[in-house]
């Protein structure tokens, strides 16, 4: 499924949901000529809205996302490999998608952060994500699947080379592909080593909330010239290929 591609606007998909936008936020430069947010002031009201969001939704809202995901097309059908993350706190929920990714045969690579403080530099190594039993259909997740992911040994830096798609986490995105994260960079350098080194990128894929997608003409995410923007967008109710 090709999805539906993100212009400059940001209005209603085409199944009448809110696609996000300065109505939506709640962070928005309030008049003409107000000062652009932060990315702390974003990431401040983002995190304060996510807070807030109740457990049963919060299930609700992973198993949606993980139907929109795997109905893209755009993941591998059977084998292949898929970098995604353990989701936390107020983050949409990705347990359910990643051990659905792992009962049709597909290695998903999970993050450990390194902090610098081994004097190798900030960075994040790759694990395989706990699997699941082969041929088993995903459904509705319960406990198991709201357990914490935890990744298996670390390969390094370097397994992410092996990624067909990168799904990563964010605070916001806009529709022209800038994502706001929370700040550590370590989305940014592994991205940019994996474009350095393949000269490319495969599909990096956005996972947020409905109302943390921004209408770039409206309210861009502020951006740096290191940050590296995503290809595509998935929330629990569309998913969207952006401008990055």
């Amino acid at each position: 499924m090709g999805g539906e591609r993100a212009g400059g606007r940001a209005g209603t998909d085409r199944g009448g949901m809110d696609r996000g936008g300065a109505d939506a936020t709640g962070w928005a430069a309030d008049g003409p000529g107000a000062a652009e947010p932060t990315k702390a002031e974003i990431r401040r009201a983002v995190l304060a809205r996510r807070r807030q969001r109740p457990a049963e939704e919060r299930v609700d809202l992973a198993v949606r996302l993980r139907d929109v995901v795997l109905g893209t097309g755009l993941l591998p059908h059977e084998g292949g490999t898929v970098a995604c993350y353990a989701s936390r706190g107020g983050e949409p929920g990705t347990a359910a998608l990643v051990r659905a990714l792992a009962a049709r045969g597909t290695t998903v690579l999970l993050p450990h952060t390194h902090d610098g403080s081994d004097g190798r530099g900030t960075r994040l190594g790759w694990g395989r994500a706990p699997g699941t039993a082969p041929g088993s259909a995903p459904g509705r997740p319960g406990a198991g699947d709201e357990a914490p992911l935890v990744p298996g040994p670390d390969l390094g830096p370097g397994a992410l080379q092996a990624a067909d798609v990168v799904l990563v986490p964010a605070l916001a995105v806009d529709t022209a592909g800038r994502r706001l994260g929370k700040g550590g960079g370590y989305y940014d350098r592994a991205l940019g080593e994996l474009r350095d080194h393949r000269g490319w990128l495969p599909p990096v894929v956005a996972l947020v909330h409905d109302d943390e997608v921004l209408d770039a003409a409206v309210e861009p995410v502020p951006a740096e010239a290191h940050d590296v923007r995503v290809s595509h967008v998935a929330t629990p109710g569309r998913w969207m290929r952006v401008d990055g």
